[in-house]
């Protein structure tokens, strides 16, 4: 659609959509790549993403010091929660693909979260040291 502008002399842009992290080529992009489920903590410090290839990546947010309605995440960590199986009451693979995340909400120095597959619900603890800043008196 041209919505009524003149497009003369400026080259066409080719986007490409990739379901996918890292920046990396997009036709590298594998099945096991796409992302299958998307949760933040509810502080909205932490962000995990799973995928198909059942790994979780979990993201921390970087406080901005300028000021900005965005703040960046950086990674922080990830792990392979699941894998391929089979179903021999049903007879059926049972896909590593990461249907559900979601953060538990806990008072311990822990972070955990649960993740889930058709089959599993796994239930995950990540240690997390936060640095203490300390104020001379």
């Amino acid at each position: 659609q041209n919505l009524g502008l003149k497009m003369t002399g400026i080259p066409a842009i080719n986007w490409v959509y990739a379901n996918g992290l890292g920046e990396r080529d997009p036709a590298s992009i594998t099945d096991h790549d796409v992302l299958t489920a998307i949760e933040f903590d509810k502080t909205g410090e932490f962000l995990s993403v799973g995928d198909k290839g059942g790994r979780v990546i979990v993201f921390k947010r970087i406080r901005s010091k300028k000021k900005s309605r965005v703040d960046d995440f950086e990674y922080f960590t990830e792990f392979q929660s699941h894998e391929p199986g089979f179903d021999y009451l049903k007879s059926a693979e049972i896909e590593e693909k990461i249907n559900s995340i979601e953060w538990i909400n806990n008072k311990s120095s822990s972070l955990q979260l649960l993740s889930a597959n058709d089959k599993t619900i796994k239930l995950w603890k990540l240690f997390y040291n936060k640095k203490k800043k300390y104020q001379s008196c």
